[in-house]
């Protein structure tokens, strides 16, 4: 078993300052039998209450929908997540195709 702090940082500078902006990310690492999420937060830098929205995308992932108002030309999301990743047995070799296949 290993625990690992990661850190995503995401950073856009616009040739222009924009009003609104709507961003769909996947930063949130997803829960899975061998993984397991101890901590994770989302910071859109300075800009002040952004609208927030968590969900599941058609696949199963974390998705996040971002929608910022006011004048703006960047933006920096930091997402800091910690996570427990188990490890997994290598399956059998014969449980596997060939390396020519």
């Amino acid at each position: 078993m290993t625990r690992l702090r990661v850190h995503h940082r995401t950073a856009y500078t616009y040739l222009e300052p924009v009003e609104l902006g709507a961003h769909v990310v996947h930063l949130r690492p997803r829960e899975l039998p061998f993984q397991t999420l101890h901590g994770f937060t989302l910071h859109a830098g300075s800009i002040t209450a952004p609208a927030l929205r968590d969900g599941v995308d058609h696949f199963g992932n974390p998705v996040s929908w971002l929608f910022l108002t006011g004048l703006h030309s960047k933006l920096v999301l930091d997402a800091p997540a910690e996570v427990e990743v188990l490890c997994r047995p290598c399956p059998a070799s014969d449980a596997t195709p060939a390396w020519e296949r």
